[in-house]
């Protein structure tokens, strides 16, 4: 199971909200929105996934989740909704799609997909920002003189580090990798200039 996550369930059906509650919060934190109107007044950015109906009294659930997405907040977003999808989800704010009704299986499978593609991007984030680093201490000293700084070699052992918890969160997983790795390229603003993409370093690391 993925680690425990903060769900906002927006869905005007109270049948709906209370279903998916009390499928979820043995192991997530639940909070819920009858409408859009109120999930845009309750959401924080201490909220890690919305489980969002489409079509609601008020704003639809593709209005609030452009308008979650324009207001910066870092969550990831599943839209549950009777209807097909006739748009391209990923065109859209939205990061997962299911059809109702939907199934508890289904709902805990996608949310772990979710948790799973979160953690990566983060053990990412923290992997690229302390490659930069030691790529800036290797550029300003001689392989030499590196080899006796005590802070380099933490470091590098901090990058090893992070490298491995990478490829251990890979390791079995379904997670579409290049399109979370090409996310991070609009949701970070860290240095990850000189770094190579997953495939070319984490996969080939012993």
């Amino acid at each position: 199971m993925t680690e425990n996550l903060e769900i906002l369930v927006v869905d005007d059906t109270e049948g709906c909200r209370d279903l998916y509650t009390l499928w979820l919060e043995s192991d997530h934190g639940v909070r819920t929105a009858p409408n859009g109107t109120v999930a845009l007044e309750e959401i924080d950015p201490s909220v890690d996934l919305v489980l969002l109906d489409r079509n609601m009294p008020g704003p639809s659930g593709l209005d609030v989740a452009a308008e979650i997405c324009n207001d910066g907040y870092d969550c990831q977003i599943i839209m549950i909704s009777s209807e097909r999808a006739n748009f391209s989800v990923a065109e859209s704010p939205v990061d997962e799609y299911i059809r109702k009704p939907a199934d508890r299986e289904t709902l805990e499978t996608t949310i772990e997909k979710i948790g799973t593609q979160k953690a990566y991007q983060s053990a990412l984030l923290e992997f690229f920002a302390v490659s930069a680093t030691v790529g800036r201490v290797e550029a300003s000293a001689s392989p030499e003189d590196l080899e006796s700084v005590e802070e380099y070699l933490k470091l590098c052992e901090q990058a090893e580090h992070k490298h491995s918890q990478v490829n251990t969160i890979l390791e079995g997983s379904e997670i579409n990798w290049s399109a979370a790795f090409e996310s991070l390229e609009t949701t970070s603003g860290s240095d990850k200039s000189g770094l190579t993409s997953p495939t070319a370093s984490i996969r080939q690391s012993p």
